[in-house]
């Protein structure tokens, strides 16, 4: 069984609060010269439409911006998530809640914030879809300052054992703001996030529902083992051909064989907990998508987790179906990834 524990501690949300601020902007421009004069010198000239984003502390700039931009930093993300919990968590606030996780990119233009009910308010909040298997809702913040992400607001699950997240049916709880001044607002979005989650305050009370009847549904259908790596290389659009292994340099082949080696690691851990069934393969996909090695920036644990809880919806409908085969629903793309990330794990097996 794998299990990890929580370790709040670790996660400081201070760290995701450094200074950021929009900053006059200025373009070198080539001075105007006569006809004999050979320099190349320039002059600074003002771009007042435009500013710059800039990270303070390294004094950085993260982008170049419109007028039009509103700039909100990572903590103003955080303090307005109070109506979002407030409608989620019944008679709840920011107080009763820590942080589960956040992630940063290396240069710190995007940030995520997981964050869960505190233990010391009603126990852990959890929930249980079979016995002694316990799952807990966090609410999930993510901002940018290099204009790549939109200001949004999620719902997430996340199982309390392994701490493995996944986002279920975002659509039905995610609100999405860009980073303009008509959307954002002078004084914030606090106002319009009351609002929205207002409206939706009755889907928000059901999805914990929906999403323990898909759990179970998922458990009453059978996934063979042998198949989870291609179910991997499927779920998170992974394509690996002869033509591109023999192009791969040496990290791409670590990378692909760390990928490979914890898929395996983690079937052969799920399925000896669960069974052969879409529940253990889920929670491999959401350890890997949780915990993801092998991956560059590009396949982040928030896109990689979304499309693990986009998975848990489309194979419950497809397997339904009376003509489902597990090769047809896999395709021919990921049965080939599959097979050739096996063989960089077993160079004689190619």
């Amino acid at each position: 069984m794998i299990s990890r524990t929580w370790e709040p501690e670790k996660h400081n949300l201070e760290n995701a609060f450094f200074p950021v601020a929009l900053c006059d902007l200025k373009f070198a421009c080539p001075k105007e010269r006569d006809l004999f004069d050979g320099s190349d010198a320039t002059e600074d000239v003002p771009a007042p439409e435009y500013k710059a984003v800039v990270d303070l502390d390294r004094r950085k700039m993260f982008a170049a911006v419109s007028d039009e931009y509103r700039l909100v930093t990572n903590k103003e993300a955080y303090q307005w998530a109070e109506p979002v919990i407030g409608s989620v968590f019944m008679h709840s606030n920011l107080k009763d809640f820590a942080c589960f996780n956040v992630r940063m990119s290396s240069s710190r233009s995007n940030c995520c914030i997981d964050l869960i009910r505190k233990p010391s308010v009603d126990g852990l909040s959890c929930f249980y879809p079979f016995k002694d298997d316990p799952w807990i809702a966090f609410i999930r913040i993510v901002n940018s300052y290099n204009k790549t992400a939109c200001l949004k607001y999620q719902l997430g699950f996340c199982r309390y054992i392994c701490l493995n997240g996944v986002i279920f049916e975002s659509k039905s709880v995610n609100y999405v703001f860009t980073h303009t001044k008509s959307s954002v607002g002078k004084d914030g979005i606090s106002l319009k996030l009351a609002s929205a989650a207002s409206e939706q305050i009755g889907e928000i009370q059901t999805l914990e529902e929906r999403f323990v009847k898909q759990l179970q549904k998922l458990r009453e259908h059978v996934i063979p083992q042998s198949v989870v790596l291609a179910l991997a290389c499927k779920v998170f659009n992974l394509h690996l051909t002869r033509a591109k292994v023999l192009k791969m340099t040496d990290a791409e082949i670590q990378m692909a064989r760390s990928f490979a080696a914890k898929i395996k690691r983690d079937t052969k851990e799920y399925y000896s907990s669960f069974g052969a069934n879409a529940y253990a393969a889920m929670n491999v996909l959401t350890d890997f998508a949780s915990y993801p090695e092998g991956m560059n920036g590009i396949r982040t644990a928030p896109f990689l987790q979304a499309r693990a809880g986009a998975w848990m919806e489309d194979f419950s409908n497809e397997s339904e179906k009376p003509n489902f085969r597990m090769t047809n629903y896999l395709g021919a793309d990921a049965i080939e990834a599959a097979t050739w990330y096996e063989s960089l794990l077993d160079p004689a097996a190619s």
